[in-house]
């Protein structure tokens, strides 16, 4: 039912892509504002019930705290499983530690050459 290699095109201005490749799933592009809600429909629609375990935000070009919101929605859409954050912008991560949702929410895994890996765990 599930392609091995599946792009779900979003509008050109609001993300790229998102590739799956399970287990990953790959965002490509802006985490904004004004690309977060259609950023969550297409996974809603796509890629919630995939069998994903890992999110790779390496090719996220600009994030800002409607991606740390993201992420958390992610989370509770995905609270049957245990959900990795690969490669999460230097500008997620701030915001998170700001808004005290580090310790909280993620528990921040180091990883070879200075990435942060992300690990969001079922409630």
């Amino acid at each position: 039912m599930f392609n091995n290699r599946l792009a779900v095109k979003v509008p050109q201005k609001v993300l790229q892509s998102i590739r799956i490749e399970p287990p990953v799933a790959y965002l490509v592009g802006e985490l904004t504002f004004s690309t977060v809600q259609a950023v969550l429909s297409e996974w809603t629609q796509e890629v919630a019930h995939s069998p994903l375990s890992i999110v790779d935000l390496e090719k996220v070009t600009h994030t800002d705290s409607a991606g740390v919101a993201l992420l958390v929605e992610l989370k509770r859409q995905t609270r049957d499983r245990s959900l990795t954050f690969r490669h999460l912008p230097a500008q997620m991560l701030s915001i998170a530690t700001i808004c005290g949702l580090e310790e909280a929410f993620f528990s921040v895994l180091p990883s070879s050459n200075e990435q942060r890996i992300i690990r969001i765990s079922p409630s």
